[in-house]
C-alpha cells in the first residue's frame, strides 16, 4: 500500500515526539544557523528551493506544526545535512557537525550514462567535468558515485542546473529517489515505493503514474543520495 502524504508526516511526528527537542523549534533555529553559515539570505533560499517565503518564514518561526517531508527533504538536500539532524540537533556554525571534508565526483552526461553498461566500468581518468561535495567524514560518498544535471523537462519541480548525486552502491529503500533504466533502455530518475516485496516506480512529475518495476526490463542504476541546487549555470573548471 502506497502511503499518503499525511501519512508520511503522521510518522514523521510519532519519530519526532521520542525526542527530547522540540521539533519545531530546533527546525527554525536550524534554518537561521544554516542560512547564516552559508551567506544565504530567505528570499534567495526561496527563489532556489522553488518555495515562497512565507512557507520558509512559518517554518522557522515554528507556526507550521507539522511541516511535509518533501519540505523537509528539499532543505537538508540543499544544506547537506540529514532530515534527523534538521529537526533534532540544534547546529552551532562552530561545531563539529558542520565540519565537513570535501569529495569529488564526475559530473556525467545522461547519454554517457544510457550508453554505459556499468557505471563501475567506466574509466575516468581524464574527465574534466567535477563537483566538490562537502560531507561529514562519517557520512562519505561511495567510489563510484556521481552526478548528473537536471534536464530542462524536470522544471519547475528541479530549477535549471540541479545537480542530482547518484550512488551505484546504496541500496536502495523505500522512497528512495532512484535512477533507473527502463525496458526502452531511457535513463530516468523515480522514486522508488516497495510494498511487501513488491516494488514500483512513481515519476516525479505526476504522482498518479505508477509502473509496476520489472526485474527483467528494469535496473537500478543508483539512488539519489544528494540533490544540490544552484543559483547559475555551474562552469567547467
Amino acid at each position: 500500500m502506497i502511503k499518503s502524504q499525511a501519512e508520511k508526516r503522521t510518522d514523521m511526528s510519532h519519530l519526532v515526539h521520542n525526542h527530547n527537542n522540540n521539533p519545531r523549534q530546533c527546525l527554525g533555529v536550524n534554518l537561521r544557523t544554516l542560512m547564516r553559515h552559508h551567506g544565504i539570505g530567505i528570499n534567495n533560499l526561496a527563489q532556489d528551493l522553488s518555495l515562497p517565503v512565507m512557507t520558509i518564514r512559518r517554518l522557522m518561526s515554528g507556526e507550521t506544526e507539522d511541516p511535509r517531508i518533501h519540505t523537509l527533504k528539499l532543505f537538508a538536500d540543499y544544506f547537506e545535512v540529514s532530515i534527523d539532524t534538521l529537526i533534532h540537533q540544534c547546529l552551532d556554525c562552530r561545531s563539529q557537525t558542520l565540519k565537513t571534508k570535501p569529495q569529488h565526483v564526475p559530473i556525467l552526461d545522461w547519454e554517457m550514462v544510457e550508453r554505459a553498461r556499468d557505471i563501475r566500468t567506466l574509466d575516468l581518468t581524464d574527465w574534466e567535468r567535477w563537483q566538490a561535495i562537502s560531507r561529514k567524514l562519517d557520512n562519505k560518498l561511495g567510489d563510484h558515485t556521481f552526478a548528473l544535471e537536471s534536464r530542462p523537462a524536470m522544471y519547475p519541480r528541479y530549477p535549471q542546473n540541479t545537480l542530482f548525486i547518484i550512488d551505484p552502491d546504496v541500496e536502495p529503500i523505500d522512497d528512495d529517489t532512484v535512477l533507473v533504466r527502463l525496458n526502452n533502455g531511457e535513463v530516468v530518475l523515480r522514486e522508488l515505493l516497495i510494498h511487501s516485496g513488491k516494488k514500483q516506480l512513481r515519476s516525479l512529475d505526476n504522482e498518479q503514474t505508477i509502473l509496476a518495476f520489472n526485474p527483467d526490463g528494469h535496473k537500478i542504476i543508483g539512488v539519489d543520495v544528494l540533490t544540490i541546487f544552484f543559483k547559475r549555470k555551474l562552469r567547467d573548471e
